[in-house]
């Protein structure tokens, strides 16, 4: 996608970081049945209505050759989500990346359009705030950021909301998203969270 920004134009890119196999849930969570195929294709078709360019970042168990999207080995390892962010970054051919964590299935394009229609030179992230704190794994990385988050990883400085308020960051807040509904941020962690995910697919169905 190429949006306007300010006087620049700006490609994004999406970045989908999948992980590996959730010790709560027993498997990956890329995987889990959801509106009549799994995880993984749902968030991948609503992403295409936004981005042309979309890829994965995922650690070396995950089944790539299997997936018939582009997908990148995280070169950070273990390291959590700052990794797949910094991958993501390195890899991109883009100014910015969206980034996105595979397992909340409700992200809203409207919302996504929005927050790439107020992306400035200037930040380093664009990043939601909902119930009291970022979020960081659905937001826009200038690809100028990489370095800096490079050097935190290799201080062992992970925290990904850390990182966030060292880096200029423009935080959208509440008020803000609040017209684009109250799912969007919905995260599967455990097996009653999949089963509250479900719950709401089929209300909505309804």
């Amino acid at each position: 996608m190429v949006v306007n920004g300010g006087a620049l134009r700006k490609k994004v890119e999406a970045a989908i970081l999948v992980g590996g196999k959730s010790k709560r849930i027993g498997t990956n969570k890329s995987f889990l049945h959801f509106k009549n195929s799994c995880m993984l294709d749902a968030v991948h078709s609503r992403l295409c209505c936004v981005f042309d360019e979309i890829f994965l970042v995922a650690n070396a168990s995950f089944p790539c050759n299997n997936i018939n999207i582009r997908c990148i080995s995280d070169v950070f390892p273990e390291k959590g989500p700052l990794g797949g962010i910094y991958t993501a970054l390195e890899h991109a051919n883009s100014d910015y990346v969206f980034v996105f964590a595979c397992d909340m299935p409700f992200l809203s394009t409207q919302l996504i359009t929005w927050m790439i229609d107020r992306v400035e030179g200037s930040y380093d992230v664009v990043a939601p705030f909902f119930r009291g704190r970022a979020e960081p794994l659905h937001a826009l990385y200038s690809k100028s950021a990489a370095e800096k988050i490079r050097n935190a990883i290799n201080k062992s400085e992970l925290s990904v909301h850390a990182l966030l308020e060292k880096l200029s960051t423009q935080y959208i807040s509440e008020e803000e998203i609040a017209p684009f509904g109250d799912n969007m941020f919905f995260n599967i962690n455990t097996p009653g969270d999949y089963e509250k995910a479900l719950a709401i697919l089929e209300n909505v169905k309804n």
